[in-house]
């Protein structure tokens, strides 16, 4: 009998914590039609969902590139990254509704803290990262709830995330995780910031070995109208403007392109040789319950879907 790995559920890997629009049972499909780029570019991470379940052994000529500019999440992930036994030491807590106040107010008190992780690519802070993993996993209420100095919520009395897993396992958890993000290069800026740069997709490496493939994965907020606004701290209604980037990118030969978003979202601007495949997430965010989450794939994206490692 196969030992049950903590980092897994099933066959995909377990969520950091809840997280709004998470892709871990899109992932399967993504990678069949990304096949094994040689260089990823992912500028809106969240919960790492579609690198965490990519299913390539990485060669040494390989890289992974992601951002995202809420610097709570991305600090969470650096001290995964670079911390993994003391986070985890941390989360031998008691779960109180005391707790949950005082963590959210320390996060709100050190909002400017963040900007250090833009100015250090090293930054990072173990009881930061705990408060937030605290906050997002275990309360109920706003998920936008670190936005306001009054936010409205409560402990949610009920174990989540990984307060699920025994101590021990919760230590496995967090060495997978962060044995899998010493290959990745986390940011935290505005996801234009990485789109906009050539060197950092890898467009300057085409012919010299390295990014002959180019994966990029877009998955923004989805646009106001068609869901329940606040659902981020940093909320912007930038589906748009994401669209047409995904499409400039989109019509180059060496790159693979997939954009997220909500069926009837993009459809009508997308170009007729993009591919949309559709799939069913989690929809308490939406307007309308029969909006079903969708993925667009450029046309150099693979065909075959059995060519899952070319």
């Amino acid at each position: 009998m196969t030992a049950k790995l903590p980092h897994r559920i099933g066959s995909h890997v377990r969520q950091i914590m809840p997280y709004i629009g998470g892709k871990t049972f899109a992932a399967d499909t993504i990678w069949a039609k990304l096949g094994n780029v040689s260089r990823l570019i992912v500028p809106f991470f969240g919960s790492g969902a579609e690198v965490l379940n990519r299913p390539h052994a990485l060669a040494h000529t390989q890289t992974e590139v992601v951002n995202d500019r809420d610097g709570y999440l991305i600090n969470l992930w650096r001290a995964i990254q670079h911390a993994p036994h003391e986070l985890a030491e941390r989360t031998r807590t008691v779960r109180s509704g005391v707790d949950m106040v005082a963590y959210s107010r320390l996060l709100q008190r050190n909002q400017d803290a963040l900007e250090a992780l833009q100015d250090d690519i090293d930054f990072y802070d173990v009881k930061m990262a705990l408060a937030y993993l605290y906050v997002m996993t275990l309360r109920i209420g706003s998920s936008s709830v670190l936005s306001y100095n009054r936010p409205k919520f409560f402990h949610s009395g009920a174990v989540n995330g990984v307060w699920t897993l025994p101590y021990n396992d919760r230590i496995q958890y967090f060495e997978w995780l962060s044995e899998r993000l010493m290959r990745v290069t986390i940011h935290c800026h505005d996801w234009q910031v990485i789109m906009d740069s050539k060197a950092t997709i890898g467009l300057h490496g085409k012919g010299h070995g390295w990014a002959n493939t180019i994966g990029i994965i877009l998955d923004p907020p989805y646009t106001h109208h068609s869901r329940t606004k606040r659902l981020y701290r940093i909320d912007d209604n930038i589906a748009p403007q994401v669209r047409e980037v995904a499409i400039h990118y989109g019509a180059i030969e060496n790159l693979r392109v997939v954009l997220c978003g909500l069926d009837g979202e993009h459809d009508k601007f997308m170009p007729a040789d993009w591919v949309k495949i559709g799939w069913q997430g989690k929809n308490g965010f939406r307007k309308s319950q029969k909006a079903g989450e969708i993925m667009w794939f450029s046309p150099y994206c693979l065909k075959d879907q059995a060519r899952l490692f070319d």
